[in-house]
């Protein structure tokens, strides 16, 4: 190899094993906010399918009339509906919940019921 080719060899080798240039730290940042995004939305979205399972079974009612009953009593509660989903799975597992949030499951699965019978009678 010549002499010009090892200088721009090692000249090449130094710049990439450089440190990342000051944008390329931000992108990286950025990415990495992104993934841990995700990583929560997996969870939360895992979260609230267990406890539509939890109110499927707990109510007799379809999927999408325990989706309503978790979503109303996050919104009834000003709870997030993660910690409504994550509330319904401790209950599940564990018998242990707040009275207050108990009656509110209850209340909204004795409407999802009710709407659900009324439906059906009128078929």
């Amino acid at each position: 190899m010549s002499t010009d080719a090892n200088t721009s060899a090692t000249s090449m080798s130094a710049t990439s094993t450089s440190a990342p240039a000051a944008g390329e730290n931000e992108a990286v940042a950025e990415l990495q906010g992104e993934v841990e995004q995700l990583r929560q939305a997996v969870w939360a979205h895992a979260t609230v399918d267990q406890a539509i399972g939890v109110i499927v079974a707990l109510g007799r009612l379809s999927p999408e009339a325990a989706w309503d009953v978790i979503r109303n009593a996050s919104m009834h509660t000003n709870t997030k509906l993660r910690d409504v989903a994550q509330q319904i799975i401790t209950f599940a597992t564990t018998g242990d919940v707040p009275k207050e949030f108990r009656r509110e499951i209850k209340r909204q699965m004795q409407r999802e019921q009710e709407s659900a019978a009324r439906t059906t009678a009128e078929q």
